[in-house]
């Protein structure tokens, strides 16, 4: 049996991990750490944008509809980003503050 080397273990220690969070009107879901090739995607989809806060915005919110799972299943889809601008800031602020902590952001949950 070979000994694992160094970054056999790196890799085995840094596989993604979740972690329950309470959505409003759905009840326990998972929030999901996104793939490092999955949060490139979401960066490239941000460069065509030109509008800087908009460009901030479309990758926390992408971060968001691709880390939240209830079931097995995502619970938001790519159109659902415009549709975060019509419903209570507490209650997304909530939900990306948990997205971006399992996500390795650094937010406090509710900050």
């Amino acid at each position: 049996m070979t000994k694992p080397t160094t970054a056999d273990l790196f890799f085995a220690a840094a596989q993604p991990r979740s972690e329950p969070f309470e959505l409003p009107g759905v009840g326990e879901v998972q929030v999901m750490e996104l793939k490092e090739a999955d949060v490139a995607l979401i960066r490239k989809r941000v460069e065509t944008e030109s509008d800087t806060a908009r460009r901030s915005k479309i990758f926390g919110l992408g971060l968001v509809i691709r880390s939240v799972h209830k079931d097995g299943a995502r619970v938001f889809v790519e159109a659902d980003i415009d549709r975060f601008a019509e419903v209570g800031n507490s209650a997304v602020e909530r939900l990306a503050a948990a997205v971006l902590k399992v996500n390795g952001y650094g937010a406090d949950l509710g900050n």
